[in-house]
């Protein structure tokens, strides 16, 4: 199974202690889940603070709409606080089919009808776009019934037709043998 793939908005007391157990605990998570957690990406305000946290230079950035979008980015875990840009970011990380993880009790008390009603959307397009990925697939699956049909159907055919062949090459050949037996025997001078 593939890693779940981590990115937090917010790497402040609170978001960076959560990076720290998801790297120091990564392997016991890891038995737990029975998958890889990572932690891949970051927000924070200042780049040039520093956290305690192990993350290259390319995997922080301070825009946190970069990680609500990042297509290598399967969790958001928004840990920034405040309402504006989480709401956003939130928002957008759900539109980008993300799951989302907040413990922002403002942003869901002023804003929570409509993310959670985003979530609803974003749980509907997954199961719509499941649907339409399944309906070729079904395609497909019809399209290999036929094909084994048909060449069970040629495969038969092709069976039957050797049969007929080794059938009409033994009788040719007990022919021969039987036209020999019947040829006079030439007596040696």
């Amino acid at each position: 199974m593939d890693a779940l793939r981590v990115g937090i908005i917010g790497l402040g007391t609170v978001g960076a202690s959560v990076a720290q157990i998801l790297q120091e605990q990564s392997a016991r998570m890891s038995l737990r889940s029975g998958r890889e957690i990572r932690l891949v990406r970051a927000a924070v305000r200042d780049l040039t603070r520093s956290r305690g946290v192990q993350l290259s230079a390319s995997a922080l950035t301070t825009d946190p709409m970069v990680v609500a979008r990042a297509p290598d980015v399967d969790v958001v875990v928004e840990l920034m606080g405040g309402l504006h840009p989480a709401r956003e970011a939130v928002l957008a990380a759900l539109q980008s089919g993300k799951d989302v993880v907040t413990a922002n009790k403002a942003l869901l008390c002023e804003h929570g009808g409509e993310l959670f009603r985003a979530a609803r959307e974003a749980v509907k397009k997954a199961k719509a776009d499941v649907r339409a990925a399944q309906q070729p697939l079904d395609k497909i699956e019809g399209a290999e019934a036929l094909v084994g049909h048909a060449k069970g159907k040629w495969l038969g055919g092709a069976a039957k037709g050797i049969a007929e062949a080794e059938a009409e090459l033994k009788a040719a050949a007990d022919a021969a043998a039987a036209e020999k037996a019947l040829e006079p025997v030439k007596e040696e001078e």
